[in-house]
């Protein structure tokens, strides 16, 4: 037995308190807005157009982060 409380012992380590969640929210914040904008380069690349669906990917992607972030974290 060691003299740990259990609930140290669970946690990895490296890891102070909350930044498993700040790591969390800063990729999802990140990665909405590359994802999306990604996506819209695509369909401007498609459709011939010059960066109008890139721009409301980025936009898109920011609201769906920022949504996610509230929904995993936000309420309490």
């Amino acid at each position: 037995m060691t003299d740990k409380p259990e609930s140290e012992s669970a946690r990895p380590k490296g890891l102070v308190e909350g930044e498993g969640v700040a790591w969390s929210v800063m990729s999802t914040l990140v990665t909405g807005p590359v994802l999306y904008g990604l996506i819209g380069w695509g369909i401007d690349a498609l459709a011939g157009t010059s960066r109008v669906f890139t721009a409301v990917g980025v936009l898109v992607g920011f609201v769906l982060s920022f949504y996610i972030v509230y929904a995993r974290h936000g309420r309490t």
